[in-house]
Parts: C-alpha cells; sequence; structure tokens
C-alpha cells in the first residue's frame, strides 16, 4: 500500500520507518517518521497531511525536523502531531470564561475556533449546568474536564480535529488471535491505584427550612464500596462538594472501586498490518481477543494504537483494556444558589 506524507503542495514518499500514535486519552495523535532521501525540504511548523492508501490517517502540523550524517549516508527524522496538538500546547482563552446551561459540543466549538481545530460531535451529552476556564490550564485541559462533567471521550479526528463520543458498546467484528494475527503480547497487572475500600462523603440535597425561615444543618451522606481482590487494609476517601441521595453517592463509590479496577489490567497486543478486513485499526474499537498464553479470551476495547513500519514490516500495536475501564461516570448534583459561584458576570 502507498504510504504518503503532503506538506506545501508536495509528495514525501520513501519512509524507512513512521510510528503513528492515536489514544482515546489525548484529543491529538502524533507521527514521527525517517527518510534517507536527501531532497526531502522540510521544515518546522509546516501543514501535513499523513496518507495510507489514499486513505487521511493524520492532519496536522510538523513539530520538529532533524537532519543527520551517519555512515549509512544522510538521514532525516520529522515529528509531528495532529492540528489538535495546539490545543494540547496552548492556553484557553476566552471572554467570557464561563458559561451556564449548554453542552459539550457547543463548549468545544467555542473553545476549538481559534485553532481552527473541527469538532465532530458523536455523541454531545447532556446539558452542563456551569463551567468556567480555570486559571492557566491549556485549551485541551479545559475540554477534557468539561467531558469528564458530560460522561464523554474526547479523541482524535483523522482530519486534525476531535471526536466528542463515548466508550464503544458495539462489536464491529474485529479480533485478535494468538496463532493467526497476533505477533506479539504481553500484559501487566498493577495494583497500585486499588484500595481495599472506597468512601465518598457528599452533601444531601438542601433540607426544608424550619418554622422560623432557618435552614437546617447541613447533612453528610457517605456512599462506601469494596475491592474484594484487594486484602489488605488500603482505604480510599473523597468528599465532594456536590450533593445526592445516599444511592447516588454510593453508586458513584462503586464506580470508583469499578474503573480502577478495570485499568488495573493492561494488554499490549502487535498484529501484522495496520488493517483489518480494510479499515485502519483505531482507538475506541472492541474487539474479541483470544490469547491463551497471556489468559486472555473475551471483548476488550482498543484504548490506544500505535501503527509503525520497521524494516519494511508495517503492524499495530493495540493497548486493550476492559470496556468497564470507560464506564460513565455517576453524576451527583452541583449545589446551585442564586449567585454565580465564580463571582462572573452573566452570559
Amino acid at each position: 500500500m502507498a504510504r504518503e506524507l503532503f506538506v506545501g503542495g508536495q509528495i514525501y514518499t520513501g519512509w524507512t520507518a513512521v510510528t503513528i500514535d492515536a489514544s482515546m486519552r489525548a484529543p491529538a495523535a502524533a507521527f514521527s517518521l525517517s527518510a534517507r532521501d536527501p531532497a526531502w525540504q522540510l521544515i518546522p511548523n509546516a501543514a501535513a497531511v499523513l496518507k495510507d492508501n489514499g486513505e487521511a490517517v493524520l492532519t496536522g502540523y510538523i513539530d520538529r525536523v532533524e537532519a543527520s550524517l551517519d555512515a549509512g549516508g544522510w538521514g532525516k527524522d520529522v515529528q509531528g502531531r495532529s492540528r489538535a496538538g495546539d490545543l494540547v500546547d496552548c492556553a484557553a482563552v476566552h471572554s467570557p470564561d464561563y458559561w451556564r446551561g449548554t453542552t459539550l459540543g457547543a463548549l468545544a466549538r467555542i473553545i476549538c475556533a481559534p485553532f481552527s481545530v473541527p469538532v465532530h460531535v458523536d455523541s454531545d451529552g447532556p446539558v452542563v449546568q456551569a463551567v468556567k476556564l480555570k486559571p492557566d490550564e491549556t485549551a485541551a485541559e479545559a475540554l477534557q474536564r468539561f467531558a469528564q462533567i458530560a460522561g464523554r471521550v474526547i479523541m482524535p479526528h483523522p482530519d486534525g480535529g476531535i471526536i466528542i463520543t463515548t466508550a464503544a458498546k458495539t462489536p464491529i467484528g474485529r479480533w485478535v488471535a494468538e496463532g493467526f494475527n497476533v505477533v506479539g503480547a504481553s500484559g501487566a497487572i498493577d495494583y497500585s491505584q486499588r484500595f481495599s475500600e472506597y468512601r465518598i462523603r457528599a452533601q444531601a440535597p438542601a433540607p426544608p427550612e424550619d418554622e422560623g425561615g432557618d435552614v437546617e444543618g447541613e447533612v453528610k451522606l457517605e456512599g462506601a464500596a469494596r475491592d474484594p481482590r484487594v486484602t489488605r487494609y488500603r482505604p480510599w476517601r473523597q468528599t465532594s462538594p456536590d450533593s445526592g441521595s445516599l444511592a447516588q453517592v454510593t453508586d458513584r463509590a462503586t464506580w470508583e472501586a469499578k474503573v480502577r479496577a478495570a485499568k488495573s489490567a493492561v494488554v499490549e497486543v502487535t498484529v501484522n498490518g495496520w488493517r483489518q478486513d480494510g479499515a485502519l485499526w483505531a482507538p475506541n474499537t472492541l474487539v474479541e481477543a483470544d490469547i491463551p498464553s497471556l489468559r486472555l479470551t473475551g471483548r476488550m476495547l482498543i484504548e490506544a494504537v500505535s501503527l509503525t513500519l520497521r524494516d519494511g514490516a508495517q503492524r499495530a500495536q493495540l493497548t486493550l483494556v476492559s470496556p468497564e475501564a470507560y464506564s460513565p461516570e455517576p453524576v451527583l448534583v452541583k449545589p446551585m444558589t442564586g449567585e454565580d459561584p465564580w463571582g462572573s458576570e452573566d452570559v
């Protein structure tokens, strides 16, 4: 398959190596490639499009160019990211910096507009009550924070923009199997972020006023959950400024335990080729895994993909996690008052 780099109206081919990384954890994709062609005249900040067999894989900018000379001759290494890389580096600047009653998609378009980063909304989520930019946070940090509130994921799009979506729930027939398309695999289990018990304290909904017109004292609720796999004493505590019922607070503690358990096991699988059944391997894809050597059989979620070309071999490294690692976070209710909690003017 033809692999091409489009920069400034020129087409660059003949790469000796390339890596393209995309993940559900980051809004921007990244690439690095190497060439031995002295005709390559590339500079940082140039717009670039990477294509595989005519299909855009990444659209963005060149960040860094390194030229070298060794016994093998002249070489050039090029690194860059998708257009959303500017969101990762740059401050989120907007006036006003506070919004009420809007959606994640609308907020993303406002924040991304100055950077000319396209926004694709697959699943917008609920209306967000109130959000405010924090001092010194980057555009990507703000978007990721807003996405957590809305229970959504922000991922890179091949056109350089971002996708607002949820974790995949419907299989599309992808599979990885030991003895068939798997050429390498490794698994890691890490209990350092798992705890024996989880307790979350939150405020109960505002009580009614008494007969004298005074509000009764604040009531705190505590939700609890356990992780039976963590057998030694390891308590986890959190106090939330939000309010909710005892059932909601308990659901939040249960979610914390479930997601941390799901994230504790990660499998890295390497397969031949960048595609299966004609489609590129991509993050946020459910895959049926059968790797007996790692005692892994069942449905997994592709969290990240690294497409590589080395020594003529085209391969994809897939990071697999349990689908429960991206379970939506139960939302508690923000305290509502007649005043703007940040002292901003109405917008």
